[in-house]
């Protein structure tokens, strides 16, 4: 099991990539489609810049151009060390995210209980989005994925300490996407992952746990 954090400036999503001069020769993958992460010093990237990106199928072929805009100014990595985050109740992670758990098995719906209490006071950025992605076998006998998202706002259970209800099959508008399709228990590749999304001072922060099989 594992975590990982992501600080998002605004709704748009950072890129693992940086552009190339233009004598730079360049050879797309044959196979995977999927480029290697380049360090870049987010300091040096001018606030509202533009950039030019070309997209590639895995045999090399162009898919197409498009211009992306920074909404605002980058934050590195380091910047996820000074942000307070919420985490998940350990009897819920042992429940839903481990395999001897006692909600491992096919679930409909999960209550999901988080903490935002640092060093007993609550200064984690506030939930507003609890998510919950599980891949494995489902009903069907396929391997598959499903989602579901909570709907409404979380309940303040005791200080500091909140709980909200995630159903399968419910998108983050609250609208059915599927029906009589689980969160499958996790088999051999599948996975679990609870993501917690806030925003505090125009910034977007979600907060992941997810368990591999």
């Amino acid at each position: 099991m594992g975590r990982r954090k992501c600080d998002l400036n605004g709704r748009h999503l950072g890129w693992s990539w940086q552009s190339l001069p233009s004598t730079t020769s360049f050879a797309p993958p044959a196979s995977s489609g999927v480029y290697a992460a380049q360090s870049v010093d987010v300091g040096t990237v001018p606030l509202y810049a533009t950039y030019t990106v070309t997209f590639y199928d895995s045999n090399g072929a162009k898919l197409g151009v498009s211009q992306m805009m920074n909404p605002g100014s980058p934050l590195g990595a380091a910047a996820g060390a000074t942000v307070s985050w919420p985490s998940l109740l350990s009897y819920f992670e042992t429940q839903f995210l481990t395999p001897a758990g006692s909600r491992a098995g096919i679930q409909y719906a999960m209550s999901v209980s988080w903490s935002s209490l640092v060093n007993g006071q609550s200064l984690a950025y506030p939930v507003n989005s609890v998510q919950i992605q599980a891949s494995g076998l489902t009903l069907a006998g396929t391997n598959g994925e499903v989602d579901g998202f909570a709907v409404g706002t979380p309940n303040n259970t005791t200080l500091g300490q909140y709980q909200t209800t995630v159903s399968a099959g419910i998108n983050s508008q609250g609208v059915h996407t599927c029906t009589n399709c689980p969160f499958p228990a996790p088999t051999s590749g599948g996975s679990r992952l609870v993501e917690l999304g806030g925003n505090q001072n125009w910034i977007s922060y979600c907060d992941v746990t997810q368990y591999n099989d």
